[in-house]
């Protein structure tokens, strides 16, 4: 994720699809395997190249319409099942109808294919996905600080808290493997492993929930 790809390095299986469009208004590539849907952002100073920005198993693509006068599809993914209510949204523009007819045709084949050769999905590399490690860091902060500021509440009113220090834990422990996931994930990314590895030992350190 954020890293650097030549668009080359995907091409080497004919079976992959691949396209050059507007994403939320960024010049991108977008690539379809028989299993992922991918988005690589073009690099200005090197056109060859994208940064990968997202990528998700095609049997996750919830609902696509197409807009043919505009040249545009619009994407909705539904990403974890642990938060239903979250989507992920794309809206794609095509230079010309023939890439448009032609990137409908490919997304609509891979991901039948893929309902035929499957009846059932496991979502744990769903969940070990870039985007979603993120999604469930920024959950689970939430709940851990929510949690920390009922303790000390509890705390100031002499009130017990025995059941909410091991909520916290429970919070506490799944951000440790979740954060420990985004250093792995982005080891090749100095600032955004050093936020993490900061979160990380505040996360060890603190006192109101250990």
């Amino acid at each position: 994720m954020n890293y650097s790809y030549y668009i080359n390095d995907f091409l080497e299986n004919n079976d992959i699809y691949w396209c050059r469009c507007l994403v939320n208004r960024h010049f991108s590539y977008i690539i379809i395997s028989d299993m992922y849907f991918i988005i690589l952002h073009i690099i200005k100073e090197n056109r060859q190249k994208g940064k990968m920005k997202f990528f998700l198993e095609l049997n996750k693509l919830k609902n696509m319409k197409t807009f043919a006068n505009e040249k545009k599809v619009n994407l909705i993914w539904e990403e974890d099942p642990l938060l239903k209510d979250i989507q992920y949204k794309q809206e794609i523009v095509f230079e010309n109808t023939i890439n448009l007819n032609e990137f409908n045709d490919k997304i609509n084949k891979k991901k039948n294919k893929l309902f035929q050769l499957f009846t059932q999905f496991d979502d744990d590399e769903i969940r070990n996905s870039p985007s979603s490690i993120l999604r469930m860091i920024n959950y689970y902060e939430i709940l851990f600080e929510k949690i920390k500021s009922k303790i000390l509440e509890k705390i100031n009113n002499n009130q017990k808290h025995d059941k909410d220090i091991n909520d916290g834990l429970y919070f506490k422990n799944i951000l440790i493997i979740y954060y420990k996931k985004a250093l792995n994930l982005y080891c090749l990314e100095n600032k955004i492993k050093e936020k993490f590895n900061e979160r990380l030992m505040v996360l060890y350190s603190d006192k109101i929930i250990k």
